[in-house]
């Protein structure tokens, strides 16, 4: 007698597993996509095609807490990483992104702690919320097709000491919390610097805003401790609430003809900051703006909106500074500069009042300050001129 044994499989998907990498084709769809693998460790190398079908995701949390795991090289078939697909990786130093992937989810490689650098491609143009929370970088690099950022891509990545973004918009949050980053280099394409985009960064010390960028949000360099120098480009509009708030080492910025608007508390407690000067007409000024702030605000003249005080600090006119009194003294030929006090002076000398060449930058520490040339007698005739750099073209 035979006996015939019949086994049904009732599924809804292929599953296969693959060395330690699980793959899945759901019923019914045209790709594949790489599954549940909690076993994964060592180096691994996802396939691109599993059976006859594209491999063009990875799920969610597909390789969640494989502590194991070191290497993953993605085929560019993929286009997609999930939420938490690497979270908790601890051992993960290198992860090859191809330059298929459009879209990372959230949290996709939290707690990565050994994972030191990645390069995102240009292909990106999606990066969710909290991508690298707690992750090991040391520097990272935004492209330019990274049109929509959630927040908190980088929080936390205490180890991380350069980033650079290309892309329109940094996201909320992003580097906050960042207390080792010093090197920040903004691409020509910013536009927005996001709220609590650089909250924190104790160790940032001087930032270049570009000239792409038209807004500042609230709180985007709160408490950074450490920034001692702002360049603010040319086209900044708003400069959000809180946005510089406790930023204690800066001494003195120059705020743009562009900007109309400055935020609620924007530089509460900047306990340094002694000279606020402005190249335009008064902005509009929210509450608080310069509390605890000791400076005098400066501004042009010909400018609208400006009286004796402006945010509850004394307001001045800016004059050029001035050459007077000059004679020999020791040897060397001096001259008295005459201006305001912390009014940024640059002197410029010349054989022939064509040629100009810089060869004193400083803010004026009294109303008269003593210049003295030393190298006067290297020339047979030598012109001076001084000006404040805010002024010019104003």
């Amino acid at each position: 007698m035979k006996t015939k044994i019949l086994v049904l499989f009732l599924s809804l998907a292929n599953f296969i597993a693959n060395g330690q990498v699980n793959y899945t084709n759901l019923y019914g769809a045209s790709y594949a996509e790489v599954t549940l693998s909690p076993n994964a460790s060592g180096d691994i190398d996802i396939v691109s095609t599993y059976n006859g079908y594209p491999v063009r995701s990875i799920e969610t949390g597909a390789f969640e807490y494989c502590d194991g795991l070191t290497s993953v090289i993605i085929p560019d078939s993929v286009t997609g990483i999930g939420g938490e697909a690497f979270l908790g990786c601890t051992s993960l130093t290198n992860v090859i992104i191809p330059n298929s992937v459009t879209y990372i989810g959230g949290d996709a490689f939290d707690y990565c702690t050994s994972l030191t650098s990645v390069d995102l491609p240009n292909s990106v143009t999606i990066l969710a919320s909290s991508i690298f929370y707690h992750a090991g970088l040391t520097s990272i690099a935004f492209p330019e097709s990274a049109t929509n950022i959630g927040s908190g891509v980088c929080t936390s990545c205490v180890d991380l000491r350069s980033a650079v973004i290309s892309c329109p918009d940094t996201g909320g949050g992003t580097f906050s919390a960042c207390t080792a980053l010093t090197d920040v280099t903004f691409g020509p394409n910013v536009r927005n610097i996001g709220s609590y985009a650089f909250s924190s960064c104790s160790s940032l010390t001087s930032v270049v805003i570009p000239n792409s960028v038209t807004n500042i949000d609230s709180r985007a360099f709160n408490v950074c401790s450490g920034l001692a120098n702002v360049v603010f480009g040319v086209n900044v509009r708003n400069i959000g609430s809180y946005a510089f708030l406790g930023c204690n080492n800066l001494t003195r910025v120059v705020i743009p003809a562009s900007v109309t608007n400055i935020g609620d508390y924007a530089f509460f407690n900047c306990a340094k900051l002694t000279n606020i000067t402005f190249l335009g007409n008064a902005p509009a000024l929210g509450v608080n703006v310069f509390t605890n702030v000791p400076g005098i605000v400066y501004y042009q003249p010909r400018k609208s909106g400006w009286g004796a005080t402006y945010g509850g600090l004394p307001a001045v006119m800016l004059t050029p500074p001035q050459i007077a009194s000059s004679g020999l003294q020791s040897g060397d030929f001096t001259f008295t500069i005459t201006g305001l006090i912390n009014e940024t002076v640059v002197i410029e000398a010349s054989t022939d009042l064509v040629t100009w060449e810089p060869i004193y930058t400083n803010a004026l520490d009294a109303t008269n300050v003593l210049f003295s040339d030393p190298h006067w007698t290297d020339y047979p005739t030598r012109f001076y001129r001084a000006f404040d750099p805010s002024m010019v073209g104003n």
